[in-house]
């Protein structure tokens, strides 16, 4: 395990990353203190299990399953406020008093 400092690393960067791709480990010191370190990587437990068929990798992205983004005007609190009104009925003339259906 290689320890060194921030400005070896910003001149050698090339270097230190070819030691991480070849599986060393590499710790950044910054004032005599341990800053953060560059490790290897593989593959992740998620990859491990797919690969051993213990779990199915998903069909449909997370940005495909979720509805857009509701478009308002107004803030958060004014929107609450809105909700919980029982006095006014809201854009379709249904009074909600607080209920979401």
């Amino acid at each position: 395990m290689a320890r060194i400092d921030l400005a070896e690393l910003r001149e050698n960067l090339d270097y230190y990353i070819n030691r991480a791709i070849d599986g060393h480990e590499i710790t950044l010191i910054e004032g005599g203190k341990t800053v953060a370190r560059i490790i290897p990587t593989g593959p992740t437990k998620l990859d491990q299990m797919i690969e051993q068929g213990l779990v199915a990798p998903a069909r449909k992205r997370k940005e495909d399953i979720l509805p857009p983004p509701v478009k308002t005007s107004g803030t958060v609190s004014d929107l609450i406020t809105d909700q919980r009104s029982c006095d006014t009925p809201n854009k379709l003339g249904l009074l909600r008093c607080g209920l979401t259906f």
